[in-house]
């Protein structure tokens, strides 16, 4: 075969694998966009949260009266005057299954942070020199200042501000807990009437009158959930209750907060394989346990979620290249193990990030030798 039909012969296979590589790209990409299925697998809209049309008068006339811009309110309003958020926007990942914490619905005006009622009025007004908030959880709501520069105006942080220290304010705005703790866990709240807080150096728990109730003498610690919470000792993970008794001993590498009845955990043994080809999940292996501390789903995942409506999201594969599913009570799989990505299920529904042979092929070439 001559040399110039050998070239053209190889131009035009490169240029077809070139075209056909695009095309999978443009698929997986549209793939991996987060979607949403119901409690058997199947895909549903995304849910969005209707706060009204009595809402979204009372948000856009308290803007009015305020002074304050309305763009972002008008961004989630409808062609039929509600006020309409995607349920991701809203409370998805945090605590609670609706759009109102406590009857209230945080907002950052573009000048500062407020709480709405359910007719859009500002009903709570966060201090002036907030540069993050919570939501309100047992009457109170944790807001943090900032450390250096904070210029909050317009539509977003002029200048440079990290949250620093954090304290909590009731329903009329004022502080009721000074500023002076750190927000390491990132969920800083009141749970059960206590809060898991860190004085910068240890984790123990708060009252409402921001009383120590338990000292902080703990490595690490969770929210009380169910009755317990998780803390860190030197020996490990282990849950106390709210007198501090220890009720179930230190003996996991990590430890979540009571679900449903049930607690994910890693047990220590789980993380020293000596021989990490023997075993490939070795290194992380994670169970469920109930309140006395046995396993009710053997440690088999590597890595793990809250159950929610009786399903939790779960993982299986190393580091890179992890599956995702959904397992029942017994730990049999719902929902078999085939997303890239999965939230818990609210109402319902759960947020998830599809599979794709490209993404697939992609993340495991670090671990193809």
């Amino acid at each position: 075969m001559p040399k110039r039909r050998l070239v053209k012969c190889f131009v035009i296979t490169s240029l077809g694998l070139v075209f056909l590589l695009i095309a999978v790209m443009g698929v997986s990409l549209h793939r991996s966009r987060p979607v949403y299925i119901d409690r058997v697998g199947h895909l549903v809209p995304e849910p969005r949260f209707d706060l009204g049309k009595k809402f979204a008068d009372g948000l856009l006339r308290a803007c009015k009266e305020r002074g304050e811009p309305d763009v972002l309110a008008k961004e989630y309003i409808d062609k039929n005057g509600h006020f309409t958020v995607p349920v991701h926007m809203v409370r998805y990942l945090t605590p609670g299954k609706d759009a109102f914490s406590e009857g209230l619905y945080r907002w950052w005006t573009g000048l500062r942070y407020v709480y709405l009622n359910s007719e859009g009025a500002v009903a709570v007004e966060a201090p002036k020199e907030a540069v993050a908030v919570n939501d309100f959880s047992c009457g109170l709501a944790a807001v943090a200042t900032a450390k250096g520069p904070s210029l909050m105006k317009g539509f977003g942080a002029i200048g440079s501000y990290t949250p620093d220290n954090w304290g909590f304010i009731d329903k009329t705005g004022a502080f009721v807990i000074p500023p002076r703790y750190k927000d390491v866990t990132g969920v800083l709240r009141f749970s059960e009437d206590l809060a898991c807080v860190s004085d910068g150096e240890n984790f123990g728990f708060i009252n409402k009158q921001g009383e120590w109730a338990i000292p902080p003498k703990f490595a690490g610690a969770r929210n009380f959930s169910e009755g317990l919470a998780a803390v860190c000792t030197d020996r490990g993970w282990g849950y106390i209750n709210r007198s501090g008794d220890v009720v179930i001993a230190a003996q996991f590498s990590a430890a979540e907060p009571f679900s449903e009845g049930l607690a994910p955990v890693i047990p220590r043994d789980t993380g020293t394989a000596k021989d990490p080809d023997k075993d490939k999940r070795s290194h992380l292996r994670c169970g469920f346990i109930d309140k006395s501390g046995a396993f009710v789903v053997p440690p088999q995942f590597d890595t793990f979620g809250e159950f929610s409506e009786s399903l939790a999201a779960v993982g299986i594969g190393r580091r890179g290249s992890t599956r995702y599913g959904y397992i029942d009570t017994h730990g049999a799989f719902a929902i078999p193990p085939q997303f890239a990505s999965a939230g818990p299920l609210r109402n319902g529904t759960a947020r998830v990030n599809r599979s794709t042979l490209f993404f697939w092929l992609l993340l495991r070439l670090p671990t193809i030798r």
